[in-house]
């Protein structure tokens, strides 16, 4: 059958014409409380009514609370008493950021959440450039305080595998509250990552005028972490004043981190807050309010200059006007990070996967500059050219090559389009096949994929990542793809270039018709084809398997030092016994740092770091073929 003139649809189209996975979720949660937020000037947050709400979720937890925060206090004492408030080396936290949406404007951008930990890092680092008046400069600028915490995106997720660490899933949920429905799958939301090993982050729509809650140390640790208004989150995009600066999070990760309000959260100065250098303070103060605050109801218990501290991130001022944490807050957050969240520190969900001779990189027939289509089958047909269709099409897929023997594809990134399932067990095949005669031939690999376990990344136009669990060995052409099953009302397309827009030599993406024949996409329509020249949005990622590679090598690169380490001027390799081929410097967010190698005696080579900011690197060294990379910290 002759296969017609298609309409090429730009990938802004609106997605919510297609049926949504999973279907409509109802909570399965059956407590409830009555929340009261009383005498709130401004911003809210919800912590200390989260806090009781546990307990009466979890009484059984009370006395392993106490016990952890006598441990803290007990920590944080002997820090101050010894002198080692804080350590030499940069505490980092792998964070993940699950954003659950409604609607679009809920579905904030990646860039609006690394504005976010930009702002994190540059609030516990002292490094924000607040414009901070004299007269409160003068009074508390000495205690003012880096707290050597920062934080990165996570690099790999729980299971392994490489995530740029932020997660998307639509709900039908208008709004959420505190009893954690966005915590969970099950009840509308997303579930949390290991907390032993990563900061969870939920980015939602919240009632009752919340900004955010977090949990204390001590609770479950399936509902660890923090929970910020989208509107809250960083400071670009969709963000809302008074509160687009992104000092929400910045507040209820201090919460997180075992932080009261500064106020000690009572009105009449019968409490504190535990820490000795945050003056006694009244109550809440909102707004901007004007230095000192002495007598106002938000002002010093003492009544007396400097007054309260405003503009410390734990009181309620707007986020224009908070802009420091203390010595002593910064003692009890590491305390509580030695004591209570240890296990962070010795996560690896910072560190790439391709590390220590395992070198992975990712192929393509994508050209540099492209537009990204979508395909219908025109007029006379129904359906998708990438997916499925009324002329039956069974698998699409795109041709790759490598010259180098023992790699596999342990992997692949895709981007669909269209999806929407029948059921909530459907399921396609992602699949590897070797070549014959310039055609998929033997299959290599397969995983299977529910619809569901995908949706949220179509339904939010970013890829999907797939790992094979029995990785494929190739070499020369190979075929990676989706093979598709007709079942029910089950729909799935990928997305292509625009036509033309391929590699030299034309179209590598295939199909295999209806009858088991596999034909180039580009097969003209009076041959049943097509007649387009594009690729299809598919990418293996392709990892040497190092069987024939010199153990001798591999030990050679795991044997180089970086040394200092930390370090804050010049840092030293010792090469000596090794020829390497390229040494790279990289950050946190993968970006590559410019660095000026200078060779010195006895094949050590050196470069300086003074002119860095302050956080953690990777050193990638590479040689024939082997890969090897070193954590550095620049103080």
């Amino acid at each position: 059958m002759l296969k017609p003139l298609l309409i090429a649809i730009c990938s802004f189209l609106v997605m919510s014409s297609i049926a949504q996975i999973p279907p409509q979720i109802q909570s399965q949660k059956t407590v409830s409380a009555t929340i009261s937020f009383s005498n709130v000037v401004g911003r809210s947050c919800g912590t200390v009514a989260y806090g009781a709400l546990q307990d009466k979720l979890h009484p059984d937890l009370a006395n392993q609370r106490m016990l952890l925060l006598a441990k803290v206090k007990k920590i944080a004492a002997d820090l101050e008493q010894n002198g080692n408030a804080k350590s030499n080396a940069v505490r980092t936290i792998p964070v993940v950021v699950h954003v659950v949406y409604n609607n679009a404007t809920q579905n904030i951008s990646d860039a609006q959440i690394q504005s976010q930990i930009n702002i994190l890092n540059q609030d516990f680092r002292n490094t924000n450039t607040d414009n901070v008046p004299t007269a409160v400069q003068n009074a508390f600028g000495g205690l003012r305080s880096d707290t050597q915490i920062e934080f990165c995106f996570a690099q790999r997720d729980p299971n392994g595998n490489p995530t740029n660490g932020i997660t998307r899933t639509s709900t039908t949920h208008a709004a959420f509250y505190l009893e954690n429905d966005v915590k969970f799958t099950s009840t509308g939301g997303r579930d949390a990552w290991d907390a032993t090993k990563y900061l969870n982050l939920w980015v939602c729509d919240l009632g009752q005028d919340l900004l955010g809650y977090a949990q204390p140390p001590g609770f479950d640790a399936s509902t660890d972490g923090v929970v910020i208004r989208y509107n809250s989150f960083g400071n670009i995009g969709n963000v809302l004043a008074p509160y687009n600066k992104g000092r929400t999070a910045t507040h209820e990760i201090g919460h997180w981190l075992g932080l009261r309000h500064i106020w000690g959260d009572e009105p009449n100065c019968a409490a504190d807050d535990n820490v000795n250098d945050t003056p006694q303070q009244k109550d809440q103060n909102g707004g901007c309010p004007s230095f000192p605050q002495t007598t106002q109801s938000g002002g010093s218990c003492s009544g007396t200059s400097p007054g309260s501290m405003f503009m410390n991130y734990m009181d309620y001022t707007d986020d224009a006007c908070m802009y420091m944490f203390t010595n002593g807050q910064s003692i009890l957050m590491n305390a509580a990070l030695t004591g209570t969240r240890n296990s962070l520190l010795t996560s690896d969900g910072c560190v790439p996967i391709s590390t220590s001779g395992n070198s992975c990189d990712t192929l393509d027939n994508i050209p540099n500059v492209f537009a990204q289509a979508i395909y219908t089958a025109g007029s006379t047909a129904q359906g998708y050219l990438a997916g499925h269709n009324s002329y039956g099409d069974l698998a699409k897929a795109e041709k790759f090559t490598t010259s180098q023997a023992n790699y596999q594809v342990k992997g692949c990134i895709l981007k669909f389009s269209r999806i929407s399932s029948s059921g909530a067990n459907s399921s396609f095949n992602v699949k590897v096949w070797d070549d014959n005669a310039g055609s998929p031939n033997n299959v290599l690999s397969t995983k299977s994929v529910v619809y569901s376990s995908i949706a949220p990344n179509v339904l939010s136009q970013t890829t999907s990542f797939v790992s094979f669990t029995s990785p494929a060995n190739v070499l020369g052409d190979f075929y990676v793809g989706v093979e598709y099953a007709y079942s029910g009302t089950d729909t799935l397309a990928l997305y292509t270039t625009t036509s033309g827009n391929v590699p030299a030599g034309g179209s590598k993406a295939f199909e295999k018709w209806s009858n088991g024949t596999w034909h180039n996409i580009n097969t003209p329509s009076v041959d049943g084809g097509w007649g387009v020249d594009i690729s299809f949005f598919i990418f293996p990622i392709i990892c040497d398997k190092f069987e024939s590679v010199s153990e001798v090598a591999k030990s050679l690169l795991d044997d180089v030092v970086v040394f200092p380490n930390p370090a804050n001027d010049e840092v030293f390799l010792n090469l000596a016994s090794l020829k390497y081929s390229t040494l790279n410097l990289y950050d946190l967010t993968g970006n590559n740092v410019q660095i000026t190698l200078k060779n010195n005696n006895n094949g050590v080579v050196s470069f300086d770091v003074s002119q860095l900011s302050k956080g953690i690197y990777f050193v990638v060294i590479k040689n024939n073929g082997n890969k090897s990379t070193k954590k550095l910290v620049i103080n």
